[in-house]
């Protein structure tokens, strides 16, 4: 059972229009929203969900107060944190798939890395370099009318 967050609207009484005295001050929604922010782990939706604050507004705090949005960058920390944690757990039960993941991340620096090797066996005339070009721009055609997009110049 997850525990809900309070609302800043659950301060006021029904039907009644806020005032000064139960309006609940932007300082403390910015609160309400990080503290939600900080249980689901970043999750923008679930925090907005919970505290009844508009994403629109989350991302205008982003925008324009600068403490608000290093605390929300901070938890992006937190998630990674928690994303770590559960990988080297998986390591330590033995999951070669985790494993594999974490050296080819972290591991680049001591040679874990896939790399595809190229090689091109025989001679390359002049004489083959039209026909090459051609080629590549024919592929660059295809795939420009592939994705929506106008070709080149040359086509």
């Amino acid at each position: 059972m997850t525990k809900e967050i309070a609302k800043p609207e659950a301060s006021r009484e029904a039907g009644t229009r806020p005032n000064s005295k139960n309006k609940i001050s932007t300082a403390a929604r910015k609160h309400i929203l990080v503290l939600a922010l900080r249980k689901s782990l970043g999750i923008v939706s679930t925090a907005c969900e919970r505290t009844g604050v508009g994403r629109t507004q989350h991302y205008r705090w982003m925008q324009d107060d600068p403490k608000y949005k290093a605390e929300v960058e901070a938890i992006e920390n937190i998630a990674v944190d928690f994303g770590e944690s559960a990988l080297l757990k998986l390591i330590r039960q033995g999951c070669p798939a985790a494993t594999i993941f974490f050296m080819k991340t972290k591991g680049k620096a001591r040679g874990y890395i896939e790399r595809h090797e190229v090689r091109m066996e025989g001679e390359l005339k002049t004489t083959d370099v039209p026909f090459i070009v051609r080629i590549v721009k024919d592929e660059m055609k295809k795939k420009g009318e592939k994705d929506g997009k106008a070709a080149g110049p040359d086509s």
